[in-house]
């Protein structure tokens, strides 16, 4: 608990510095009904007096309260995990607008390919930055189908996701000022009627989930430095086969763009605009969602979903244990949070291997597998489960005619059941 509370503080500064740099390009878009001017920064009393009048802006105010209470609504004993899921999200978020929204104003006056090179870089980097939130409503969507997370958890990225797009182009334009560059963002073309945007955006949504679910959920998953380049291509191609509606494949992007344009005074009033970056884009990633589900035979239609999604923790460590006698190492990942932290000690220290510990969960459990070679079930005896908290499970057996004089395992879990912290201690006789 410690350590979670010191990297939610963490999260928490690095989201008070993100709202202060965002505040001076909003407030000076909001009182100018002009374009960004370009230049130079202003001085260190003009911009204290814009974020005062950005945070006082009552459309910034009233969309940011609503967007944080959600977590007034979360269950007590989950609202710090619930406020980690959520930073994650509204962080997420602003980092992936940094990063994926500055290639085409810095970079694309070159006419060549430099801009889609920065811009799957961009994708890479706000990812494995930020531990690979959604940052996409309808990516929350479509895993809400998956039955992934919980009607509220669609609530909470939602809110989070939106939070952030409101924060993050201001931010940006701050940033890019002094540079002369000026950001864009997704809009629907002059003479795109709605049929057409919300083809356009189901569509280009419908085809960025099968390559998200074919890269991500197949073997070419296991290998980050292939996977993540590959959904980022998938990404950049859709935007430029797709672009009558920028496409902004993320109804937060869409509408957040829309807000930052209105100079941060309103929302979008036109229900086309609800019914192209919303309804479509959600739609299309359900499809696409169900289409793989049932040609795979995994997620809501697989054979076995009722054993891959237990729903209390002393079944969810029952379905790991299962799999990790198994070694399966694939399934076995997907009990883990996005960069969990793996220890794997033995004792007396290089007894028998050398100590592990990292976030590279895959290593560290290959690790594990290769001293559990040849372990027998019947070599396992004394088995026992003890939850100690609500999120922390202790495992503890031995296996003598291994010379395993006692062996602990503990493990804590996050809001979604996923190991966050993994603990293996082995004492040999």
């Amino acid at each position: 608990h410690i350590i979670s509370c010191r990297e939610t503080m963490g999260q928490a500064r690095v989201l008070a510095a993100a709202l202060c740099l965002c505040a001076a390009e909003g407030a000076r878009r909001r009182r100018e009904e002009r374009e960004p001017e370009v230049g130079t920064w202003p001085g260190i009393d003009a911009q204290l007096q814009n974020v005062s009048d950005f945070f006082t802006a009552p459309a910034v105010v009233t969309s940011l309260v609503m967007c944080f209470s959600v977590l007034l609504i979360c269950p007590a004993q989950k609202r710090f995990g619930y406020l980690g899921e959520f930073l994650k999200e509204f962080l997420g978020m602003i980092v992936m607008i940094v990063c994926t929204f500055t290639p085409g104003p810095f970079l694309g006056s070159f006419k060549g390919y430099e801009e889609w090179l920065a811009h799957v870089a961009g994708v890479i980097v706000a990812d494995y930055l930020c531990g690979g939130p959604q940052v996409n409503p309808a990516v929350t969507i479509a895993m809400f189908v998956w039955r992934k997370i919980s009607g509220y958890q669609v609530l909470l990225y939602i809110a989070a996701q939106m939070a952030g797009g409101i924060v993050a182009f201001p931010l940006l334009q701050s940033i890019s000022t002094p540079y002369k560059a000026v950001i864009g963002g997704p809009e629907v073309g002059p003479e795109v009627t709605v049929a057409q945007g919300m083809f356009n955006e189901g569509v280009a949504m419908f085809l960025l989930m099968l390559g998200i679910y074919a890269f991500a959920t197949t073997a070419i998953g296991n290998v980050y430095p292939v996977k993540q380049p590959l959904i980022a291509a998938v990404i950049r191609a859709c935007i430029f086969y797709f672009g009558t509606t920028g496409p902004a494949m993320n109804p937060a992007l869409g509408t957040t763009w829309a807000f930052y344009k209105s100079q941060s005074t309103a929302f979008p009033t036109d229900a086309g605009h609800y019914a192209i970056y919303w309804g479509a884009a959600m739609a299309g990633a359900a499809v696409a969602t169900l289409l793989w589900s049932v040609v795979t035979s995994t997620g809501p239609f697989g054979e076995d979903t009722a054993d891959k999604a237990p729903d209390t923790l002393r079944d969810v460590w029952s379905h790991h244990v299962k799999r990790l006698t198994e070694r399966k190492t694939d399934e076995v990942l997907r009990d883990f949070a996005p960069n969990a932290k793996v220890t794997v000690q033995y004792l007396p220290e290089n007894s028998r291997g050398t100590d592990v510990r990292s976030t590279d969960a895959k290593k560290n459990l290959e690790v594990l597998f290769n001293f559990l070679k040849g372990l027998r079930e019947e070599d396992v005896i004394a088995t026992d489960v003890e939850e100690l908290s609500e999120t922390t499970i202790l495992y503890t057996w031995r296996a003598p005619s291994r010379k395993l004089a006692n062996a602990t395992t503990i493990a804590v879990f996050d809001s979604n059941l996923k190991i966050t912290r993994y603990n293996v201690t082995v004492l040999f006789q």
